[in-house]
């Protein structure tokens, strides 16, 4: 499951560890050991998934209370709300036992987590431009100065505790062979030929719908191309005649993995093998023959951050699955924040 990292969105989260010797457990959102999340943690949470499902998958700026009463894409008979909460909660779940891990097997804090506090707090507060807005900020979202800098605290130590768990001697070991599995079983590289069937440039430098014989015009360059490739021409020649520049800017292909780019693009080319092409109809137009390559070791390195956070992202849910029976949860805390009067953030 995915974490969210950027920087205002982690500083929403907010976890108060409270004192061993307190004897009710009434208030807590989840507890793991002794380690007990407030139930302002779960606030924040839902706060920072809201915000990437609208933003991100959603495409949305503003909120639309409706959404989140509709059923959700998940297709499991939730609506949108409940899954962004099971999906806030679950990401809580191994947050905490994770932290208790890293405290059970001795994880502290040194001088050099303490000076990354302070730049994490120094950068978010960089983000207003007054004190007064910054604190305005902070109550609207139920922190404090104090709260924030713990949770980035916890956070550290979730890191330290992570690492633990898929070092070598780790119960989730990850080595760099699984890195490089994951993106070889991942990743695609291509080549691709694009024809414009939907739009051309105006006198005024404005795109403009084409007339039907203009797209029929453009249809049948596509399938002359496509034609002469299938009686042997060279590929890497008519890779020149691509109307989108993609032989200039990306002249030994372009990598890319699920999400990227358009979804008929990205189907058609999972079922290619090396060395074969297709022709596609674009999601959103356009005709596309696509070359399938031998996947780029060059671009490895580039795709370095985004395959470990994915290769991590699915030990986070194995964790969970693992650990959920360790942990409770305290769902009539969780379902009295309400999704839907959650601040927007963009």
């Amino acid at each position: 499951m995915k974490r969210i990292i950027a920087i205002l969105l982690v500083a929403l989260s907010m976890l108060t560890l409270e004192s061993c010797s307190k004897n009710s457990n009434d208030g807590y959102a989840i507890i793991a050991g002794d380690t007990k999340l407030e139930a302002a943690v779960v606030y924040s949470e839902l706060v920072s998934y809201k915000n990437d499902f609208l933003y991100n998958y959603l495409g949305l700026t503003e909120d639309n209370p409706s959404i989140w009463s509709q059923d959700s894409p998940s297709g499991n008979g939730e609506s949108v709300g409940d899954t962004i909460t099971r999906m806030a909660v679950e990401d809580m779940t191994q947050f905490a036992w994770v932290i208790e891990y890293a405290r059970d097997n001795g994880a502290v804090l040194g001088e050099e987590d303490v000076a990354k506090l302070d730049e994490g707090v120094k950068s978010l507060k960089s983000n207003f431009e007054t004190d007064e807005e910054y604190i305005e900020y902070l109550t609207a979202m139920k922190f404090t100065e104090e709260t924030i800098r713990d949770y980035l605290e916890l956070t550290l130590l979730y890191d330290k505790g992570f690492t633990m768990l898929i070092g070598e001697n780790g119960l989730y070991p990850v080595t760099e062979q699984d890195y490089d599995d994951y993106y070889e079983n991942n990743f695609y590289t291509v080549k691709h030929i694009f024809i414009n069937d939907v739009s051309k440039i105006g006198e005024d430098e404005q795109a403009v719908a084409l007339t039907e014989e203009e797209k029929k015009a453009q249809t049948e360059k596509a399938e002359s191309i496509y034609a002469d490739l299938q009686n042997g021409a060279s590929f890497d020649t008519l890779y020149l005649l691509s109307e989108d520049s993609m032989a200039e800017t990306y002249p030994e292909g372009l990598t890319f993995t699920q999400g990227m780019i358009d979804s008929a693009y990205e189907e058609a080319v999972k079922n290619l093998k090396v060395g074969e092409y297709t022709m596609v109809n674009g999601e959103y137009g356009g005709i596309y023959i696509v070359l399938r390559i031998e996947l780029s070791e060059a671009d490895r390195e580039g795709y370095d951050s985004y395959v470990k956070s994915a290769v991590h992202g699915d030990l986070q849910t194995e964790i969970y699955n693992d650990c959920k029976d360790q942990v409770t949860v305290n769902n009539d805390v969780i379902n009295s924040f309400k999704i839907e009067e959650m601040p927007i953030l963009m």
